[in-house]
């Protein structure tokens, strides 16, 4: 922590936990948990950190993050989960992040993603969903987040139905 405690960082990356740590104070300002097995986050697994801005879940072999995982974490600004193991993003994950600017989850094997999984993020202005699997979503519902300035979606298996390009192209333009 720096001397007026205005952050609290907490260092916690390739240490081998398969589960978050227990003793993380409640008044850490950021979280780096990256390179450990952590397989699932469970729902309100991080409740009570009001505090957290900053949250790295880099390359943790997470497979699953259940519905709600991130409720309580009001300050939450930026969000990284690139290179797990996550296929499926159900819609409810993101919950009650209403302060997301950033959310970083390329290099996944992500195949499918809820309609609803972006659409309460209303403050988040960066999104990487590059590097996975994504075949149909719809990514003009991305239109839904007023502030979204920087989306990165390439090498993906995006559909080439024609119903499906002709929406995309007409929201990239």
């Amino acid at each position: 922590h720096d001397n007026s405690w205005s952050k609290n960082i907490i260092q916690c990356s390739n240490s081998d936990y398969t589960g978050l740590p227990t003793g993380m104070p409640m008044d850490a300002t950021e979280i780096s948990l990256d390179g450990n097995d952590l397989t699932q986050l469970r729902s309100h697994s991080l409740i009570g950190r009001k505090n957290l801005r900053v949250l790295h879940l880099n390359n943790s072999n997470i497979e699953r993050i259940e519905n709600k995982t991130f409720n309580g974490l009001k300050s939450l600004r930026s969000l990284h989960m690139e290179d797990n193991r996550i296929h499926e993003l159900k819609g409810f994950e993101f919950n009650g992040l209403t302060n997301l600017r950033e959310l970083y989850l390329q290099g996944n094997l992500i195949s499918s993603i809820h309609n609803a999984t972006f659409a309460g993020l209303k403050s988040l202005e960066i999104l990487n969903i590059a590097g996975n699997a994504i075949i149909d979503f719809p990514i003009w519902q991305l239109a839904l987040n007023p502030y979204l300035v920087s989306l990165r979606a390439g090498a993906n298996l995006w559909s080439c139905d024609c119903a499906f390009t002709q929406r995309f192209t007409a929201w990239m333009v």
